[in-house]
């Protein structure tokens, strides 16, 4: 049986990489039971970005240096023009089942460019980031690990990974109340 390939949602990643977060020892005992070593704990451009993101607004260069050091150790999922599939099929099944019904009658003449507009993140109850993990976990055939409840990505993403690459996707939902830290 093949071992499982890890995504680390940026909520992730930051526990694992501080000891000071209540989170560590959830992350760590996770993977501890996965016997999943950093050769298969992967991050992608996304959860990079939000961290470094993260650091640079509250301009802590120093410590940003040795973050980008750490994330460096991890293997790096791409995102490409494939990843772009499986964001799509997952956007197009939010807005059939979340969109406002006035918004899906005038949809035939829209450009694709103003229906982006028009059905924003808030609207179909998603972080735009968290798509664009969630299409790079269905391209790459990896189990997503967030803390992140998603349930209106999640319910959908799974959809779509049966119907479209018939394969389901794997999601691992950790808590930081088990395992406490």
């Amino acid at each position: 049986m093949k071992a499982r390939a890890f995504l680390l949602d940026t909520n992730v990643v930051c526990p694992l990489l501080d000891v000071g977060k209540k989170e560590h020892s959830v992350v760590h005992k996770f993977f501890q039971e996965h016997n999943a070593d950093r050769d298969r704990q992967y991050i992608c451009p996304i959860v990079w970005g939000e961290i470094e993101y993260g650091f640079r607004v509250r301009s802590e260069k120093t410590r940003l240096a040795s973050v980008q050091e750490e994330l460096k150790e991890f293997m790096m999922l791409e995102i490409n023009r494939h990843t772009s599939e499986p964001y799509a099929q997952v956007r197009a099944e939010l807005f059939r089942k979340y969109a406002p019904k006035s918004l899906k009658k005038t949809i035939a003449g829209m450009r694709p460019e103003d229906l982006m507009d028009e059905t924003n993140s808030k609207m179909l109850g998603i972080q735009e980031n968290d798509l664009w993990i969630v299409a790079c976990a269905i391209q790459h055939n990896v189990t997503l690990v967030t803390f992140d409840k998603m349930e209106r990505l999640r319910e959908v993403a799974l959809k779509v990974a049966l119907e479209e690459y018939k394969k389901p996707i794997d999601w691992e939902l950790l808590s930081s109340k088990t395992g406490g830290g």
